[in-house]
């Protein structure tokens, strides 16, 4: 919804945000976001490959989440955050949710 306003600031750390509040639904509450986004592939929840996503995620919120704001974002700064949110966000919730389904499945038939 900021993105399609023009807030690209909050939409990057909205983004931001996203990748913080997913390791917490998981149990991860310990530490920095490097810590919790790390401890998100040391315990499987995210594969290798989306690590180096979630970790492009928190570096282009660092900024806002700081108070460093002097370059304002582009949108496709935004765009890019909302993107890889996406891609985290179906790692974790939909593609697993869709194993398990699948899985399921294949047990009772």
């Amino acid at each position: 919804m900021s993105h399609s306003i023009g807030a690209e600031a909050a939409s990057i750390l909205m983004a931001r945000t996203t990748i913080e509040a997913t390791a917490k639904s998981k149990g991860i509450v310990k530490g920095n976001l490097y810590a919790k986004i790390e401890e998100l592939s040391n315990t499987g929840v995210i594969r290798a490959s989306a690590l180096s996503v979630a970790h492009a995620i928190r570096h282009l919120g660092n900024d806002m989440a700081h108070g460093d704001v002097e370059d304002a974002p582009s949108a496709e700064d935004a765009s890019d955050a909302l993107q890889l949110m996406d891609l985290i966000l179906n790692e974790v919730f939909q593609a697993t949710n869709l194993a398990e389904e699948i899985l399921a499945r294949r047990k009772q038939g």
